[in-house]
């Protein structure tokens, strides 16, 4: 079983976020399958992943993993910087999900349901309108201006005014 189906839910969103701040430090492949790092933390960590033989030869000498065999932020996070797809398909996973969840919330379909109202076009304009509200809303300053300037050159590339 890999890195990902062993840890829990909170311990892989953690990692993600470690590993998008950049916290994983002194990245070595060895071989395929099996990686080292160090990873900032409240101290800084000594990682080693192998993705071969998750719990037999993973180890990090954080209080929550080291001695007990526990798949730990710190491993997510080296897991996802020697594996960069993999952490854009978890987010955009993560991503659909708080969308659909988002949804439901929103109208009261049942998860089942969410596909049928895609086609509504009255529900799916107020439905991205409130999605992307609160993304921007949730953006800093600086992420924001980022966006913006990603977002225009996309749509007008060099013929921008």
């Amino acid at each position: 079983m890999g890195i990902l189906n062993q840890a829990r839910a909170s311990v892989i969103w953690r990692g993600y976020e470690y590993y998008k701040d950049k916290k994983v430090i002194n990245f070595r492949k060895e071989s395929d399958s099996v990686f080292y790092g160090s990873v900032k933390g409240t101290t800084t960590y000594d990682v080693k992943i192998d993705i071969n033989h998750t719990v037999k030869n993973t180890y990090c000498n954080c209080p929550f993993a080291k001695d007990n065999r526990k798949i730990c932020k710190h491993m997510v996070a080296l897991y996802f910087t020697a594996f960069p797809n993999e952490a854009e398909r978890y987010i955009k996973n993560v991503e659909e999900e708080r969308i659909e969840e988002r949804f439901n919330e929103m109208y009261g379909y049942p998860d089942e349901d969410f596909e049928d109202y895609e086609d509504n076009e009255e529900i799916k304009d107020s439905f991205i309108y409130e999605v992307i509200s609160d993304y921007v809303n949730q953006l800093s300053v600086s992420e924001l201006r980022s966006k913006l300037i990603d977002a225009l050159i996309e749509l007008y590339g060099k013929d921008f005014p």
